[in-house]
């Protein structure tokens, strides 16, 4: 289901093995999730499973974040808004095994809501970051709070963010609306 990244076209299961040079090509810590994963059940009956998205997510973003201490490369670029980049694929073959069309209105509105909990498991894991290690060093609440992707949450996980801040300023490499396959 997690697949991470550390070099530009490239995954890797152990960085450990990176050369010197390897290391120079390091872009932000990267951790995908392949979104047909999530889908359970039979032929008969099968629905997605948000649950386990979300503690997936939790988990990314707690495994992006600690690969910003790993290299100094990714450090240096992370910056001091220790940018990560959580990347989700497979939403049209999620949507196909769950049995919708590319126009079914249903397949709108599941992706929407699969959108959602990623998004919302995605912040509330870095605000749990930010209570557990402190903010991003460039953290400003009041610029981050009326930014509008900020805003358009809700309003429980905005307070915690303005109480606790963000542990990162950037989470997601594109729009959630644009996922790549």
């Amino acid at each position: 289901m997690l697949q991470s990244g550390y070099l530009k076209g490239r995954i890797l299961d152990n960085p450990d093995t990176l050369s010197p040079a390897e290391l120079e090509e390091c872009e932000l810590p990267a951790v995908y999730i392949q979104l047909d994963c999530f889908v359970r059940g039979n032929a008969g009956h099968r629905e997605f499973d948000y649950k386990e998205l979300g503690c997936t997510t939790a988990c990314a973003v707690r495994m992006a974040d600690n690969l910003v201490h790993t290299f100094r490369c990714i450090n240096h670029r992370a910056g001091l808004h220790r940018r990560i980049a959580i990347e989700a694929r497979g939403m049209s073959r999620a949507l196909a095994e769950l049995g919708y069309g590319p126009s079914d209105k249903r397949a709108w509105r599941t992706a929407s809501q699969i959108t959602n909990a990623l998004k919302l498991a995605a912040y509330r894991m870095s605000v749990a970051l930010a209570a557990e290690k402190g903010p991003y060093p460039a953290f400003d609440r009041y610029t981050v709070s009326g930014t509008p992707h900020i805003r358009l949450l809700p309003k429980e996980l905005r307070l915690d963010i303005a109480h606790f801040g963000l542990r990162n300023a950037s989470i997601f490499r594109e729009p959630l609306l644009a996922m790549r396959e």
